[in-house]
């Protein structure tokens, strides 16, 4: 497990993320260096799936959210790609959340 404070952004992504408690927020920089919140998460929910699944740089940071702290499991690519070819029923899912993601990526 890791606990979250704040996961790198703009490099391609080798990990799988799963949050197990706690609430991480997804942000992105704007040109003027504001960042923006697009969405915050907690248990149950993932993340990462962009990076080891279309070989992307990130989209985005994800941190702990604002007086929080998050546990997460992290799954390796390999791993990640192992789980996806054993499960259809997982594959389905985390294909269905990446095109609901894409709506983010655009974003500036």
């Amino acid at each position: 497990m890791l606990l979250v404070k704040r996961l790198c952004t703009r490099e391609t992504l080798r990990r799988f993320f799963c949050d197990r408690n706690g609430r991480v927020e997804v942000v992105s920089q704007r040109p003027s260096g504001q960042n923006l919140v697009l969405q915050e998460m907690g248990a149950g929910e993932w993340f990462g799936e962009i990076g080891i699944l279309l070989g992307k740089p990130r989209t985005a940071t994800v941190r702990a959210a604002s007086g929080s702290e998050a546990e997460v499991m992290v799954i390796g690519k390999e791993d990640f790609h192992h789980l996806m070819s054993e499960s259809s029923a997982t594959q389905a899912g985390v294909w269905l959340v990446l095109f609901g993601a894409s709506r983010f990526w655009s974003r500036p």
